[in-house]
């Protein structure tokens, strides 16, 4: 029903309650409820409710309802509410409902509410918070067409008509959303 390793796990771990590792977890972790990895975690982690490292992760974190990192997370988390991290967030944050990043967010925070103390890469989401000015677009019709316009030309044709309402976070510094141009 639960696994319990006091030390390092490193492979699989499968369990329809919990799974808890002391120390370092390299592998795959996966379960009904909770994945709890004490320090740090490397590979994959699975549950239906919450995965928890103490420290560092890097790999993929999904969860029905939350994925939490205490220090530094690398990679893909995507959870049915929220994802948390401590520190530095390198990669994509997915959620129903909110991301947090505590320190520096480097990537992409894809929720209703996004929250990074620092941020170079982009927040999509109905609020999003960082310590520089957050950018409104209206109605954007289509994705960005080439890379450069991550870096300040075009970030997203932008459609006259309105039909919806998106924030966009200007994570990448005051220069990256001057050029919008209409659709």
């Amino acid at each position: 029903i639960s696994n319990v390793n006091g030390n390092n796990l490193t492979g699989l771990s499968v369990s329809g309650l919990v799974n808890i590792t002391g120390n370092k977890a390299k592998g795959v972790l996966i379960t009904g409820l909770s994945n709890i990895a004490g320090d740090n975690m490397r590979g994959l982690m699975m549950s239906g409710i919450m995965n928890i490292t103490g420290d560092k992760a890097a790999g993929v974190q999904l969860a029905g309802l939350a994925n939490v990192t205490g220090e530094e997370y690398d990679g893909l988390m995507m959870s049915g509410l929220l994802n948390v991290v401590g520190e530095e967030m390198n990669g994509l944050q997915l959620s129903g409902l909110a991301n947090v990043t505590g320190g520096q967010m480097n990537g992409v925070q894809l929720g209703l509410f996004n929250f990074a103390s620092k941020a170079k890469g982009l927040q999509i989401g109905l609020f999003n918070y960082h310590k520089e000015d957050i950018v409104i677009v209206e109605s954007v019709s289509s994705p960005c067409r080439k890379m450069n316009e991550l870096i300040g030309e075009i970030v997203a044709p932008v459609s006259l008509k309105r039909i919806a309402l998106i924030f966009v976070t200007n994570a990448a510094g005051p220069q990256a959303f001057v050029k919008l141009i209409p659709w």
